[in-house]
């Protein structure tokens, strides 16, 4: 197998890497309760013990998912539809340490709100948390586009394309 990569494709594995990571950490969480206080007050403590684990097993689910695109277009083959199994574990991984986390997230953002405070921390921590989960959709749904293109040949018909023009 010769694997073609380009400065973008490195972009591409950094780029998965650090989402996947993202998503995947899991913080240890210290809920705190202060009882004896006329009004309710509750703090959350975040720690987060190993991301070095974590991001090396984003690293290789995200190498494994961008085989089909280090592929030199040239090798692909339409029989090679197997090669869409590859995106599945970090598709799943990704859902589900999301969902993990998510859920994490929210036990502490209800532990800690405070009404008289209308834009909690926790609460801007748990959208900017969704919204990490919706540039890793985006980069799921690229992969598999990326994919459908190539067992479709669209690839190797644009290479050709553009080979004829430099004629």
């Amino acid at each position: 197998m010769v694997l073609n990569m380009t400065r973008g494709n490195l972009a591409h594995l950094i780029y998965g890497t650090a989402l996947l990571t993202a998503i995947s950490v899991t913080p240890l969480v210290t809920l705190e309760s202060r009882l004896g206080y006329p009004k309710r007050i509750n703090s959350a403590k975040f720690f987060y013990p190993n991301i070095l684990g974590p991001a090396i097993v984003s690293l290789v689910l995200t190498i494994l998912t961008m085989v089909p695109r280090l592929m030199n277009p040239n090798r692909w083959h339409k029989e090679n539809k197997g090669f869409f199994l590859l995106m599945l574990p970090w598709i799943l991984f990704c859902c589900l340490k999301f969902a993990h986390n998510f859920e994490l997230l929210s036990k502490t953002t209800v532990h800690v709100w405070d009404e008289e405070v209308w834009m909690n921390l926790m609460v801007l921590l748990l959208v900017a948390y969704c919204l990490i989960f919706c540039l890793a959709l985006e980069q799921m749904l690229s992969w598999c586009t990326i994919y459908l293109m190539m067992t479709d040949d669209m690839i190797t018909w644009r290479l050709y394309l553009e080979r004829r023009l430099m004629e």
